[in-house]
């Protein structure tokens, strides 16, 4: 694979982790935001109690002294006892909700912390796997830059070691100098055999 391809993987990966970050950052904060809501919800419903609670007391005793101070409105002391006894009734069921209610806070609330906790999962092991992958591309850069110099030198003359070889001897046919330094060799630097002809190649 080429460099560049490599790159553009590499790029392509980097950009899928990045979404993949933004989209879980995204979530969190969404979960976040609907835990603060339900709070508030939970706080406007336990204050609506209280006074609820508050309009009761004060109904009550009211009924109390309607009762002490006019025996003869009994039928209607009665009927507001009703009254009385539906509130306590109301603010009972008021409670229970306020206590489902609280259940379901605390149930979120851990929903919560085990999304995070799955979150911040996913999060190590996308940057363990971006680590991964950088370190696969160091290395397949760094094999890349070997091979590279390795037909860098297998390109050089033996000679100067410094031109590029392209003159081939004949009848051997090895390709080790250049045009320069063949001319001043009459044997093969490999076999050690007489050289017939040199011709120079191009590649």
């Amino acid at each position: 694979m080429k460099n560049s391809e490599l790159k553009m993987e590499w790029e392509r990966f980097r950009e899928a982790v990045a979404r993949e970050k933004a989209k879980h950052r995204e979530k969190y904060l969404n979960l976040l935001a609907e835990k603060a809501e339900l709070k508030k919800q939970f706080n406007e419903a336990q204050e609506a109690i209280e006074k609820k609670c508050e309009r009761f007391r004060a109904e009550a005793a009211q009924d109390k002294n309607a009762f002490l101070d006019a025996l003869v409105k009994r039928s209607n002391l009665k009927k507001q006892l009703n009254e009385a006894q539906a509130n306590v009734k109301e603010s009972e069921r008021l409670r229970a909700e306020a206590a489902e209610r609280e259940l379901n806070y605390q149930e979120k609330c851990q929903n919560l912390a085990a999304e995070k906790v799955e979150l911040e999962k996913q999060l190590c092991e996308a940057q363990a796997n971006e680590k991964a992958a950088l370190e696969t591309c160091l290395v397949l850069q760094k094999d890349a830059a070997e091979k590279s110099e390795k037909l860098e030198k297998d390109r050089t003359c033996v000679v100067c070691m410094d031109a590029k070889r392209d003159t081939v001897f004949l009848e051997c046919g090895h390709l080790v100098a250049c045009e320069a330094c063949a001319k001043e060799i009459a044997e093969c630097c490999v076999c050690r055999r007489m050289i017939d002809e040199k011709k120079k190649v191009f590649y």
